[in-house]
């Protein structure tokens, strides 16, 4: 078997919450959104995306945060991938159901954050930053035995930029699975392997 890559980019921390990734985050769920997220703390007149200023964005437990209404589904497809303007650090089949709720033992509540200390997805809103880790997260079918953890980070630039512009940075602190069930995957690797864009 394969063994993770550690990537040179930890994540960011120091947010707030019990990991320090944020005080935000989704519940145990496969394909789940977050509700909308203001982000006009972090950027007060909106974030201006190819051509549009949008005022909110939706964290999607697929890797992706999206503008214009949540992405809940994942397809194995190449970008573009729907009709709502996306950013995604690791668009792939994100699985973050915790073994009791993969087992049948509990229900799952993905509209309720467990401040989970594996496999969770946070988010945190400042002044000129918004942070989106997926810390520890495994893969689609309740896989945990591979995982991954990577950041999408919208800050302001250097005082020479433009008002409306903002600096997009993804990072990745451990590599450890490409591709879900799904996507024709076995044991995370092969099949239809995730994308980043």
């Amino acid at each position: 078997a394969a063994s993770p890559a550690a990537a040179q980019a930890p994540l960011i921390d120091g947010l707030g919450g019990p990991l320090g990734y944020g005080t935000d985050c989704l519940g145990p769920n496969d394909d789940g959104s977050s509700s909308a997220v203001d982000l006009t703390t972090a950027f007060p007149s909106g974030l201006a995306f190819f051509g549009s200023t949008f005022r909110l964005l939706y964290v999607n437990t697929n890797g992706n945060i999206t503008f214009a209404g949540p992405l809940a589904a994942y397809r194995s497809a190449a970008f573009p991938v729907s009709d709502r303007p996306m950013v995604a650090p690791y668009w792939a089949d994100v699985d973050i159901r915790t073994p009791e709720v993969c087992n049948g033992t509990e229900l799952p509540s993905p509209e309720t954050c467990h401040s989970p200390t594996s496999g969770g997805v946070w988010w945190s809103v400042e002044p000129g930053r918004i942070v989106v880790p997926w810390h520890l997260v495994g893969y689609y079918d309740c896989h945990t035995d591979q995982r991954m953890s990577f950041q999408l980070l919208f800050s302001t630039p250097p005082s020479c930029a433009a008002d409306d512009e903002i600096d997009v940075e993804f990072r990745y602190e451990l590599c450890g699975w490409a591709t879900g069930d799904r996507s024709m995957g076995v044991g995370g690797l092969g099949g239809i392997e995730a994308q980043v864009g």
